[in-house]
């Protein structure tokens, strides 16, 4: 920020105006910032983005009470048969594994960034889900939706602080015991 407020020529000023901008970039970016390995964009990658409850499954299995195909099925209302299958696919992708009559969560997380095609069907997705779970009217979700006018500073504060709590969640959430599967979307954009 000096060296761009002391510059003499156009040339040397926005040089230093794309290195902030380049800084920026960096510290925004939130697979850095979850530090999760990133999914490729194979076969697997587009059938498991492809519909909400592959991924689902796939954390689901890391709670004990949720490691059979009928109990995700009662719980995600899915037919036994689609269940069985994503199931079987998840441990062909070595996401999972079947281990004494029970599923295993086998891997990490994993995430799609934010230049990827497959990004796009993994936020509708569990924004779909967002939207029924709000018409349940369930008194413990949370759903928030506001469009407001605001100053470019607060857009930047508020940016700030969700990235901020973005990192604080990963670090919180990741070692957690597994016992309850959530979503959690943050919309927050200029229109």
């Amino acid at each position: 920020l000096l060296e761009k407020s002391r510059a003499s020529t156009l040339v040397y000023r926005e040089r230093q105006i794309e290195k902030l901008k380049k800084l920026k970039d960096e510290y925004e970016n939130i697979n850095k910032i979850v530090q999760r390995p990133t999914a490729n964009l194979g076969e697997k990658e587009f059938l498991y983005y492809s519909v909400w409850y592959m991924s689902a499954m796939h954390i689901m299995v890391s709670i004990s009470k949720y490691q059979t195909t009928q109990a995700i099925s009662q719980k995600l209302q899915l037919d036994t048969q689609i269940v069985e299958e994503s199931l079987q696919a998840l441990k062909s992708f070595g996401l999972i594994q079947f281990d004494n009559g029970k599923w295993i969560f086998n891997s990490s997380e994993i995430h799609v960034a934010k230049d990827s095609p497959l990004v796009n069907f993994h936020h509708n997705n569990w924004r779909q889900r967002a939207l029924i779970d709000a018409q349940k009217k369930k008194t413990d979700s949370i759903h928030f939706t506001v469009v407001q006018s605001l100053s470019n500073e607060v857009w930047e504060q508020i940016k700030n602080k969700l990235l901020q709590f973005i990192e604080e969640f990963s670090k919180v959430a990741g070692p957690s015991p597994a016992e309850e599967m959530v979503c959690m979307n943050f919309d927050f954009f200029k229109v």
